[in-house]
């Protein structure tokens, strides 16, 4: 159990942290667990490996051991004598729902996709939260031993003198040259961090809606200079009030600003499917947001918040969560002109007029016939034809003298494909079958940012398949472009063709900017 608790198990090493696998498949989890237990690739002690599998076999390993189910066993040791009776554990058969996060520089990235079973998945409210923090400083020894936050609160030793250290439950970090400890992950999906500050004897609690680490690290920043000051750290989470007045308080929205909510509604809108154009401008000015009648910076975020300032909290339903998206998650944006749907709409009736005016264009003029002369033998008697007065009767393809209509002078050869145009179709092909992959992986349940870590944990022919179909797609308009420049020069264009093409090659860069914004490319906007 020390093993598993310090990642030095031995048990599958993994190139991810996060534990992926195919568990629609095995709804249960110790039949789920079982589905991937695999002998140990080194004994135990000898590598540190990262993975949350190990957390899932700690859960049955307990369970064993104390005779009754892991959270019928949580509940009984630690829960019940903390006097905690909110926190609760979602459906083993839950389906994984949607999170969105941001990156570094705080512009949102594509939803994350995360299933939660037993540990991986409490959901608390915030008055649940306070016990557990108290424990964690000391308050009910009986429950969370010394010799137990002594393991808590300090780095383990590896026994392997080469491998970096760990920690035995409890993230170690510095601010402001204060040492604290934390429970969160940031590629976990997780939507809340419990820090704790043994030494100054405080706890702060943060729930948030989404994956920012630079948010969260600021925030605790701003906590620690305006609620310790020079004085030091108060100890108010020792108290038994410390929770009793939480004031409810959302920020106010101000003007020009709209609510946005990622997440399964959005799943059923086709023009979300077709906007190549989406982009969403996070706005992190003091002056946007307004809390408690002050202005607030971290604009992304909501927040509940005790007299003290010392708990935060998501204010959903009145719940926190813990970890997973299971509520209305949401951040603040700034509305733009491409997000408006009637531009929407307008792309999505010109991009499907242009495609199937290509269809019928190709459909009648696809297999190119091009007028090819053919006199024929020799005459013996009588005036050569003279060529400048043939011309074509008829689309037949017999080209006839002006003074002899009946007897055909020119035969039409057929040259073969038009390939330009046929470069032309494949390539308006390719943008269809792109703007389908998004269902095709809401469909698979294969939403997620690195699509790389999805086709190695749960290959799918499908997935392949429509994530090659826009790579051939882009080759192709890449090989058209070149035909056009070739034979821009030497082919005689109609005005068909030049509206075509023109339509083409506007439609290109949104087109890559799409590709990329799904890593499909290899480089993202």
């Amino acid at each position: 159990m020390r093993h598993l608790l310090n990642r030095s198990s031995g048990l599958p090493l993994r190139e991810s942290g996060i534990y992926t696998t195919q568990a629609h498949k095995q709804p249960e989890l110790k039949a789920l667990i079982m589905q991937d237990l695999k002998p140990a690739v080194l004994p135990p002690g000898q590598a540190i490996s990262h993975h949350s599998f190990g957390d899932l076999l700690l859960a049955e390993m307990l369970s064993a051991a104390g005779g009754k189910p892991f959270p019928e066993l949580v509940k009984q040791e630690i829960l019940n004598p903390l006097g905690i009776k909110g926190i609760k554990l979602p459906d083993v058969k839950a389906k994984p729902r949607l999170l969105s996060g941001h990156d570094s520089q705080g512009l949102p990235f594509r939803e994350l996709r995360a299933s939660a079973h037993d540990i991986h998945g409490w959901i608390a409210t915030p008055d649940d939260i306070v016990p557990l923090l108290q424990a964690l400083l000391g308050k009910y020894p009986a429950v969370i031993t010394p010799a137990m936050r002594q393991h808590l609160f300090r780095r383990s030793l590896n026994l392997h003198p080469e491998l970096p250290t760990s920690s035995l439950g409890l993230l170690e970090s510095s601010l402001l040259g204060h040492r604290y400890f934390y429970i969160d992950t940031d590629w976990f999906g997780q939507t809340a961090r419990l820090a704790v500050f043994p030494e100054q004897g405080q706890a702060m609690y943060l729930a948030y809606n989404s994956s920012h680490p630079a948010l969260l690290k600021l925030w605790l920043s701003e906590q620690i200079q305006q609620s310790w000051g020079q004085a030091g750290a108060s100890s108010s989470l020792n108290r038994d009030d410390a929770a009793v007045n939480v004031i409810i308080q959302e920020p106010q929205l101000l003007p020009g600003l709209q609510a946005y909510a990622p997440g399964l509604r959005d799943n059923n809108s086709l023009l979300k499917f077709l906007n190549l154009l989406e982009f969403r401008h996070l706005l992190p000015q003091a002056e946007q947001l307004s809390w408690n009648g002050e202005p607030w910076h971290l604009a992304q975020d909501f927040l509940w918040k005790n007299t003290q300032g010392e708990l935060l909290a998501f204010p959903a339903a009145r719940t926190g969560y813990l970890q997973e998206g299971y509520g209305q998650h949401g951040f603040w944006y700034q509305k733009t002109i491409w997000q408006s749907w009637p531009l929407q709409l307008a792309y999505a009736l010109l991009f499907c007029l242009l495609f199937l005016s290509v269809l019928y264009r190709s459909g009648r003029f696809l297999y190119a016939y091009e007028p090819q002369l053919d006199l024929g033998p020799e005459p013996i008697n009588g005036p050569e034809p003279n060529i400048g007065e043939l011309e074509l009767a008829d689309s037949t393809g017999v080209a006839t003298d002006p003074g002899t209509a009946s007897e055909p002078l020119v035969k039409v050869e057929p040259p073969g494909w038009d390939v330009p145009t046929l470069g032309l179709i494949v390539s308006m092909l390719g943008l269809v079958f792109t703007t389908g992959i998004y269902p095709v992986m809401l469909f698979a349940d294969k939403v997620g940012d690195h699509l790389s870590l999805v086709l190695r944990n749960e290959p799918s022919g499908l997935l392949i398949v429509w994530l090659a179909l826009p790579l051939f797609a882009l080759v192709g308009a890449l090989i058209l472009l070149a035909l056009m420049v070739t034979e821009w020069q030497q082919r005689a264009w109609t005005r068909r063709e030049k509206w075509h093409y023109l339509g083409l090659v506007l439609a290109m860069p949104f087109w890559v900017s799409w590709l990329a914004s799904w890593n499909l490319i290899g480089f993202k906007f």
